[in-house]
């Protein structure tokens, strides 16, 4: 450090930032001997704490309508629809059968959507012969393929932008 020159680092908190968002920064020193350039561009994206949770959920299986309530958030987010195979709780018995687009806002939203692929003949359901995912990992199979009457249906909400980052589930209540 040469002699008279001082140099001093300082924290900025910058507040009322919305979250998942990229902000371009820039600085600029100020002093006694006058001011510098503003630097070049520096990107900073906001954290997310965590991705909320659907607020209540709840499945038509005659209509095959499901209703999926969000709270207020800044969030764009994307409602992952699971149904199980055969109505117990383990991994491999749910299969991904609807991606389904929330929009965040400033106050509550409900968001409905028809299922199809859960579409029934007589008691049971077709399989409609499409998977949703880009592929297919170990021990995934293609199209849900169910024989309930009133399939068991849970949601979980993830970032529009990373399919990974996402809330617990909800099961779905059931219209009878």
């Amino acid at each position: 450090m040469k002699s008279g020159l001082f140099l001093h680092s300082c924290a900025l908190n910058l507040s009322i930032l919305i979250c998942n968002i990229i902000y371009f920064l820039q600085v600029k020193a100020v002093n006694t001997k006058g001011h510098s350039n503003y630097s070049d561009d520096v990107i900073a994206v906001t954290k997310v704490d965590r991705i909320p949770e659907p607020q209540h959920v709840t499945f038509d299986p005659s209509s095959h309508t499901l209703s999926v309530n969000v709270g207020a958030t800044c969030l764009q987010l994307l409602a992952l629809v699971e149904a199980s195979v055969d109505n117990t709780d383990s991994p491999t018995s749910w299969r991904l059968v609807e991606r389904i687009p929330i929009q965040g806002g400033p106050t509550a939203t409900r968001t409905e959507a028809t299922i199809l692929s859960l579409g029934w003949h007589g008691n049971q359901q077709a399989s409609v012969g499409r998977s949703l995912g880009d592929d297919e990992g170990p021990g995934e199979r293609s199209a849900m393929a169910t024989h309930q009457a009133n399939p068991r249906i849970r949601v979980r909400l993830c970032l529009h932008a990373e399919h990974d980052r996402c809330s617990d589930y909800r099961d779905a209540d059931s219209k009878y």
